[in-house]
């Protein structure tokens, strides 16, 4: 750590403190010593890491990246503040650096609710906020990355990526999201973030709109189709909508399953949608309201979905698409 209290409970720089004194830690008040020398840059250490009980119950694993991320910024001469008192928002982020971003670790598992709501009062302090969690699971191969429910919430939507820890590794990662498939799965770039990148990434605005439209393989759709039998019942919406339209599942492959860039928002499988938006559109009075309560949303720190502008964007998109591909002799 950079930082940590003298006998007079002040907080003292690793710089400027001086061996032979006493020190304690800032957090769990544990005892710590002064480690300079002509190769090792000036930080404290808990006498005993085993007994570490840091920032209310933080894993050590927690506390190590939060200073050795503190430990990069400073090298570069950013400023740094680690885990500073946002009086107005009663808040004690990870890291704050420049007095512009503040970054959050997150290792154990908070509600959703939780989430939003801290990073929302950090925003309207006038920070961006950064999230960094475990590592999820990546094929290098096909480029696929699978996210919970859970995980999604930390994609940053206005910049279309993740940040990662790898503990195994010691890497961090940034993730560059393409687009949703649907169910866990998603098309995401991994990249590996060294020093002068993460300073880079995370102090630089680097909007990047995605509108790219991609179609989920017939092998995919047909397996979205199976895991809707396999719930056996009548009343499965999916099969529903098929039978009444008399679909055939061959059909159904090769012209649904559109991702369109709109997807990222939403939580609902894009057959689903699809079938049932189809239904609406031929079988009753279209209204986008009973259309929006049909379908899920994605929820994310960086604030709410705007589910009215989502959902008429892909009506519209769904139903040029719709035109073009036609509705005639569809058993053919």
């Amino acid at each position: 750590m950079l930082c940590a209290k003298n006998e007079s409970n002040q907080i003292i720089s690793a710089i400027i403190a001086q061996k032979g004194h006493q020190y304690k830690c800032p957090y769990c008040n544990n005892k710590v010593i002064l480690k300079k020398g002509q190769f090792v840059a000036p930080h404290f250490a808990h006498v005993n890491k085993s007994k570490l009980t840091c920032n209310k119950g933080e894993t050590y694993e927690h506390y190590c990246l939060k200073y050795q991320l503190a430990q990069w910024f400073e090298k570069y001469n950013y400023e740094v503040a680690i885990e500073p008192y946002i009086t107005e928002c009663y808040q004690y982020p990870d890291l704050i650096i420049n007095n512009s971003v503040a970054i959050e670790i997150q290792f154990s598992r908070i509600s959703v609710l939780n989430i939003k709501k801290r990073s929302i009062s950090l925003q309207k302090c006038g920070l961006d906020v950064v999230w960094i969690i475990n590592n999820p699971h990546y094929d290098k191969v096909t480029q696929i990355l699978k996210l919970t429910t859970y995980e999604r919430t930390y994609i940053n939507l206005k910049e279309r990526h993740l940040f990662a820890w790898n503990g195994y590794t010691q890497e961090l990662y940034k993730y560059k999201i393409i687009q949703y498939l649907g169910g866990k799965r998603y098309v995401a770039i991994r990249d590996i973030v060294s020093n002068n990148a993460l300073i880079h990434t995370l102090t630089h605005v680097n909007i990047q709109h995605n509108n790219l439209t991609l179609k989920l393989s017939e092998t995919a759709v047909i397996k979205y189709l199976n895991h809707c039998r396999n719930r056996r019942s009548v009343l499965e919406p999916s099969l529903s909508v098929m039978y009444q339209l008399q679909l055939s599942e061959a059909w159904i492959s090769k012209h649904l399953g559109i991702i369109f860039p709109e997807q990222l928002y939403v939580k609902s499988h894009p057959v689903y949608w699809q079938l049932q938006l189809l239904f609406m559109l031929e079988h009753v009075q279209f209204k986008l309201s009973d259309f929006i309560k049909l379908i899920e949303y994605n929820e994310f720190y960086t604030g709410d979905v705007k589910k009215e502008e989502i959902a008429s964007e892909m009506v519209r998109k769904f139903q040029q698409l719709n035109y073009r591909i036609g509705r005639n002799n569809v058993q053919k």
